[in-house]
């Protein structure tokens, strides 16, 4: 860089310290480039409008802004302002001289599985093989004898590159050669006489020069131009002139500057070589220093500031924090700190960072997360590093990895476990310590008894209008249906229905303990399994006698399954509802659960508390994976959303730090979702969001092309890249198989499994299209190319037999319509063939379309054309467009008439309107001959006849 780039500024302290920069001498720009001052930015680099340099994008040697190159790196080309790497297709390989591909042909020379017209850089020609042979190493150009030109900082010595050049030769720094020394130097640095380094054996070295020894000036002399010996400065011990900068050496005591004089303290950046005599520079950055390894205090730039660490100058502390440019040490097992020696910023291990302290453990409430201690969520005494609750302070509760002071609707504090459970399913809300303690039901025509919900209550209690609880009959009530306590259907033993609903007591007595009174006051006697009783039969047990329990007014042996024994009453009593067997009423006393539910905390539910899953073989509720916020069953695959932090891949049930290869990170949900097929990487669903692509594809404006015509995918075979046919139902394809499809033929669409099924109410053939009972697609709906099929009304049961006959109506006529349409098409077809035969070819071609379609060039007779031009052709017996279906019988031939007067009118283009508005247009294209088969074209354009 020449001196005259370095510019003196307001805002400088020294020419390669520059902030800014000012104009030259002539008031033309200068650029700001690590520092300093330049005339033009180097490669690689761009001026901006604040006059400084800033690097072009990736693989750019010229450009104009940070988003416009000009020129690019070898193997790339530009595009739309940047560099994209260079893909040869096959065939081709590329050049790196012109940095494009090229085709391997006759006369090329092949190097590295390459073809090249010249061999490339660092390469030799062999002819007779027509390959490029490598140069040796640090040649840039050679034949296979010898090397001409070697690389920077090494010296051509006969055809080899060498770092220092043999004795008798000294390294031509613009030549980059080894020249011959002077005749009188063993070793020189230059071609003078007064070059030399060392002399032969039996002269000396004197100031450059090799003399006899006998012809050698004594010391503190020099040899003058008239070859006499003068005397040196008195301050040299030797000399080169008998001025004092002209000393070579110094005598003892004092130490020979940059300036060649002899000083007895070496100036500033600069240190006394003991051994040398000599003023030596100290390293980078130094103000002062004791030698080459020890700065003793640094350069002070306020913008840019060293800083002194174990004898060295410093940009930024290794360890340790600056101050008054020096870096001072932490704290003990203190990696770095900031400030002062007790902030710290990274520890030693085994010790953590807590607030800016190394501490062996992490204290309460506190997780170790990336080396740190980070604080727990508010009122959490433990926490998961993923920032979860696992236990809660006092007077607070967890509650999906949160500590609550009052559980949500639905919940209750359970205080042994000191976490929210969830309320019974059938309770708006509760208080516990139970699940069937509901203060309130789902079901606002549900009855409250003993905290739990129930559809009805039992015989011996009626629902209460305003408070919606279960209350119990009167006292001398058996059963009863409200709408008070006094409203009884049946009485207890001594008493009698009334007509208004109350029982009175009798005023028989004399009934003993085991009798009842019938309807007439008479005593009868129970049945023998009962104690006490209502009737005769063993259900009209009120109790039973002493080994026997009480169920529904019958005495049993045992209690039933979803019973338990009452000992204390004698009765079989019902589980809860969520019990199969049971010790007691409550939910919480269950032995084991109904099919459906599991065992959690004590209770059978239907559904498990958050992070929790229902495990059906143990019946029981167990954790989910600690990254599943909530989950399907066990293992890190089951989750159905995840933890924080963390992003749902739904394919695979996993949570996880960042999306796989081949998923995007879909924010607004929190899952990854699979980009397009053909994308290795993308920002979104979308083909045009790719990023990077498969093996086989190349980006271009976010879109992965691929190498390989339409209707094949690429293959890669050991190193080169072949294209397999797609499967026959596809139109294009990412891979093999029929559910790789990325596009389909008209008349199908493609499926979110990659398949490409036929409409489901298309009944004509489409080559190998898959097509089953279910497998097939409503296009009507979704896109405008499977709208053909007619969509007849559903016919019920009552009215079947009415449309039916109409439909043998339509039938018939539709019938007779095709028949003469047909007849008409036959007389015209003979017609056009006579016409034809001596005209010469015509056709129609598109206004404005820079070329028709005359002659019969572009037909495709069994193809498919675009949603704006789909094609007809016999061969396929129908053509489709977005509105209706053409049967052969209503196709038009049209040729040109060697009359110009004549007026048929029905050879004129054909125009009809689809459904949803669009026109259309029929032509045909192509000879009109005996042989041909006319080929139809729809098209919504205009066209002329030629």
């Amino acid at each position: 860089m020449a001196a005259a780039s370095w510019t003196v500024l307001k805002e400088s302290s020294g020419a390669s310290n520059c902030t800014s920069c000012d104009t030259d001498k002539f008031g033309l720009d200068r650029y700001l480039f690590r520092g300093a001052c330049v005339d033009v930015c180097p490669d690689f680099f761009f001026h901006t409008r604040e006059k400084s340099c800033e690097p072009c994008p990736a693989h750019c040697s010229v450009c104009s802004s940070s988003s416009h190159c000009l020129r690019c790196n070898s193997s790339y080309y530009v595009s739309d302002g940047l560099c994209n790497k260079l893909e040869c297709g096959e065939g081709e390989v590329e050049d790196p001289d012109y940095d494009d591909c090229m085709a391997c042909e006759e006369g090329c020379k092949n190097f590295q599985d390459g073809c090249f017209k010249n061999c490339p850089a660092k390469t030799y020609s062999v002819e007779e093989e027509m390959t490029c042979v490598p140069c040796d190493e640090n040649c840039v150009s050679c034949d296979q004898h010898e090397c001409y030109w070697c690389e920077s900082d090494l010296f051509l010595s006969e055809g080899r590159c060498v770092e220092v050049c043999p004795d008798g030769f000294y390294g031509d720094e613009d030549t980059n050669d080894c020249e011959e020394c002077h005749l009188d130097c063993e070793t020189c640095s230059g071609p003078e006489e007064d070059d030399c380094d060392s002399c032969e054996d039996g002269k000396t070295l004197e100031n450059g020069l090799c003399v006899f020894e006998h012809e050698a000036c004594p010391a503190t002399t020099y040899r003058s131009d008239d070859g006499g010996c003068e005397d040196c400065h008195p301050s040299c011990e030797a000399c080169s002139g008998d001025e004092k900068t002209q000393c070579t050496k110094c005598a003892k005591g004092r130490f020979l500057s940059p300036q060649q004089t002899c000083v007895l303290k070496c100036p500033g950046t600069f240190f006394a070589n003991r051994f040398s005599s000599v003023c030596e520079a100290c390293p980078y950055g130094c103000l002062s220093c004791v030698d080459a390894q020890h700065c003793t205090r640094c350069q002070g730039n306020r913008y840019a500031p060293l800083y002194l660490q174990n004898g060295r100058c410093v940009e930024q502390c290794a360890r340790g924090y600056p101050a008054g440019l020096v870096c001072r040490s932490c704290d003990p097992g203190c990696a770095s700190c900031l400030r002062n020696s007790s902030y710290c910023l990274v520890c030693d291990p085994p010790l953590l960072l807590h607030q800016h302290q190394c501490v062996e453990d992490c204290p309460a409430a506190h997780t170790l997360r990336d080396g740190a201690c980070q604080r727990c969520p508010p009122a959490c005494s433990e926490c998961h590093p993923l920032g979860q609750c696992i236990e809660c302070e006092e007077s607070h509760f967890l509650h999906e990895g949160l500590c609550v002071s009052e559980c949500p609707a639905r919940f209750f504090v359970d205080a042994e476990q000191r976490e929210c459970s969830r309320c019974h399913p059938d309770c708006a809300e509760c208080h516990g310590p139970d699940a069937d303690h509901c203060e309130t039901c789902v079901d606002p025509e549900a009855a409250l008894l003993n905290g739990g919900c129930v559809t009805s209550c039992s015989s011996q209690r009626y629902r209460d209008q305003d408070s919606g609880d279960c209350e119990e009959c009167a006292a001398s009530c058996l059963t009863c249906s409200g709408p008070d306590s006094g409203s009884c259907t049946s009485c207890r033993e001594g008493h009698r229905l009334e007509g208004r609903g109350h029982c009175d007591p009798v005023t028989h007595s004399t009934c003993t303990l085991h009798q009842f009174v019938d309807e007439d006051g008479d005593c009868r006697p129970c049945h023998k399994y009962c104690h006490r009783c209502s009737g005769p039969g063993s259900s009209h047990c009120l109790s039973c006698n002493q080994g026997h329990l009480l169920l529904n007014g019958t005495c049993l042996d045992k209690c039933p399954i979803g019973y338990f024994e009452d000992e204390m009453a004698g009765k079989c009593e019902p589980c809860h509802s969520s019990c199969e067997s049971c010790v007691g009423k409550h939910s919480h006393e269950c032995l084991s659960c109904k099919f459906g539910r599991f065992w959690e905390a004590k209770e059978c539910v239907e559904t498990c508390q958050h992070g929790h899953y229902g495990n059906a073989a143990s019946g029981m509720c167990e954790r989910c994976d600690i990254t599943c916020r909530e989950c399907l069953g066990p293992g890190e695959d089951s989750c159905l959303n995840c933890a924080v932090d963390l992003v749902f891949l739904r394919k695979a049930g996993r949570c996880l730090a960042v999306c796989p290869e081949g998923y995007y990170h879909d924010s607004a949900h929190g899952t990854c979702e699979p980009c397009h097929a053909t994308c290795k990487a993308c920002s979104g669903i979308e083909s045009h969001s790719c990023q990077s692509c498969q093996i086989g594809y190349r980006l271009s404006d976010g879109i992965c092309e691929s190498m390989c015509y339409r209707g094949q995918y690429p293959v890669l075979e050991g190193m080169e890249l072949a294209c397999e046919d797609c499967d026959a139902s596809c139109a294009e394809c990412w891979g093999q198989g029929s559910s790789s499809c990325t596009s389909c033929p008209p008349q199908a669409m493609l499926d979110p499994r990659g398949r490409c099924l036929l409409c489901c109410n298309h009944d004509d053939d489409v080559a190998d299209v898959k097509k089953g009972p279910e497998d097939c697609c409503n296009c009507t709906e979704s896109r405008g190319e499977c709208v053909l099929s007619t969509n007849l009304p559903f016919i019920n049961d009552k009215d079947g037999e009415e449309r039916g006959n109409l439909a043998v109506f339509v039938t018939a006529c539709v019938l007779l319509v095709a028949v003469l349409v047909a007849i008409v098409f036959l007389i015209r077809h003979s017609r056009s063939k006579s016409a034809s035969r001596d005209i010469p070819p015509r056709g129609y071609e598109k206004l404005g379309s820079g070329g028709g379609f005359g002659g019969g060039g572009g037909s495709s007779k069994h193809g498919y054309s675009s949603a704006s031009s789909s094609s007809f052709s016999r061969h396929g017996g129908s053509s489709s467009a977005s509105t209706g279906r053409f049967q052969e019988s209503q196709m038009v031939d049209f040729s040109d008439r060697r009359k110009k007067n004549n007026e048929d009118d029905d050879d004129e283009d054909i125009v009809y309107m689809g459904q949803d508005g669009t026109v259309y247009r029929k032509f045909k294209y192509g000879q009109l001959g005996d042989d041909n088969e006319d080929d139809l074209e729809y098209d919504d354009g205009s066209y002329t006849f030629r």
